[in-house]
């Protein structure tokens, strides 16, 4: 899901579960933090981190009172994608989360059973015992705990729109889009229809069905893309208003002839009845009978049907109208702001050849700067309290859900910024494997 449900939806339900306006915001702010929060590259701070991160080698102290600060990146970057660690400590973690915790899978585990899978499926899926434990914790006047509850509420809908995908690479994630719609969902043509007219035209003439809105040329390069996720199937999960059909495998060897047949507009809408009474349930508020879920039901549709769903000026604009009691903002940098510097100037040859702004360097939502940040020792003299505790509540989470708070790799990695930082020369390691047992 994008930022017109996990803000923009997330603000209006927590509105109408009875959330005040600030706590609502505080909490869809957190909700769509996740996919923006991408900073990886460890840093120097000059405030000592709370003892969580020096307890579990998170953070560690140099010798002249300043410390080194391993962050844990919750949000999509294209670049890492390909890295077993950023797969398996942010990904499947925070966006394609297992049916059951990594260490609880064999070995030898069919890759089928890394497939996220939609929250309302089953009872006894990770996502909702963690849900359960997080709801249960949610004080309205402390932050950490609604912190966690937006970060949990991301996780959650993104069972929906990722139903289906892992956050690994691997031939579960091969997909073919063989139809797509892009309606209001009350005008959606019949369901035999659909499923008659995309099935004969996608098998049987191994093309896309007629009424794909995709070029051929957008096809060709989706198909492409490396099987991490739903990048075969570009962003058309996301989208609240479309109803899709595909294609995949059911096994290694087989054929893309399975059919996954999903109506994004029912899923989302069931998705957004389950989160209000979860959050109904915290405020004690009661969940709208079926009257009034049918009309704020229709509401939503209307306000998520837009061209652009990643774009906040018609998001505002849409919400605001339809909504007119809400008041919507979302800027990433409103609760947590970072300014990074250079530790010294040295290697002005280096961000000039790698055509790095200085400003983009120090953005820590920028992905082009946080690829030069391995080259350059960053300092920040400013670290607000919500800043460690949304690190932590994400280490957390990662060790909730793979049993380790981060890789190797990540450690040697901060080891090695430690002595880049100090001035003297990385000793010569043996690079780790990626970090898993895959």
């Amino acid at each position: 899901m994008l930022v017109n449900y996990h803000y923009y939806t997330v603000k209006t339900l927590a509105y109408y579960a009875g959330f005040s306006d600030e706590t609502a915001q505080f909490i869809a702010y957190f909700s769509q933090y996740v996919d923006d929060y991408i900073m990886r590259k460890p840093f120097i701070v000059d405030r000592e981190p709370p003892e969580f991160f020096l307890k579990n080698s998170l953070a560690d102290r140099l010798c002249d009172n300043r410390w080194t600060f391993a962050p844990c990146p919750t949000g999509f970057s294209l670049l890492n994608s390909r890295s077993h660690n950023y797969q398996i400590h942010t990904l499947m973690p925070f966006h394609f989360i297992l049916p059951v915790p990594f260490p609880e899978l064999p070995e030898d585990a069919d890759r089928s059973n890394y497939r996220c899978i939609m929250a309302s499926k089953k009872d006894d899926l990770l996502i909702n015992h963690l849900m359960k434990e997080t709801v249960e914790k949610v004080n309205l006047k402390d932050k950490y705990s609604l912190m966690a509850l937006g970060m949990m509420l991301h996780i959650y809908a993104d069972t929906y729109s990722h139903d289906g995908f892992s956050g690994f690479h691997g031939w579960e994630n091969e997909f073919y889009i063989a139809g797509l719609e892009t309606k209001h969902p009350w005008q959606m043509i019949s369901q035999p229809s659909f499923r008659l007219r995309n099935t004969f035209l996608g098998k049987h003439f191994a093309k896309p069905a007629t009424n794909c809105n995709m070029n051929l040329a957008e096809r060709i390069f989706f198909r492409t893309l490396p099987s991490i996720g739903h990048c075969n199937a570009d962003s058309v999960t996301d989208f609240c208003e479309r109803k899709i059909l595909l294609y995949t495998k059911m096994r290694k060897d087989g054929d893309m002839e399975s059919v996954i047949e999903r109506n994004n507009s029912e899923a989302f809408a069931d998705c957004s009845r389950r989160i209000l009474k979860i959050l109904c349930k915290i405020t004690g508020k009661p969940a709208p009978n079926s009257d009034e879920w049918h009309i704020l039901k229709r509401k939503l549709a209307i306000a998520q049907n837009i061209n652009n769903q990643k774009d906040h000026v018609e998001n505002k604009e849409r919400w605001s109208r339809i909504f007119p009691n809400i008041s919507y903002c979302y800027q990433k940098n409103k609760f947590i702001e970072i300014k990074l510097q250079r530790l010294n100037y040295k290697n002005r040859r280096v961000l000039n050849k790698l055509d790095i702004d200085s400003r983009e360097l120090s953005d820590i939502y920028s992905e082009h700067g946080d690829q030069a940040r391995a080259v350059f020792p960053m300092i920040s003299r400013d670290i607000s309290d919500l800043f460690f505790m949304y690190n932590e509540l994400a280490y957390k989470h990662v060790y909730n859900v793979t049993g380790e708070y981060s890789s190797i790799g990540s450690m040697e990695q901060m080891s090695s910024y430690q002595e880049i930082a100090l001035g003297t020369t990385p000793s010569r390691r043996q690079k780790p494997e990626a970090g898993s047992r895959r």
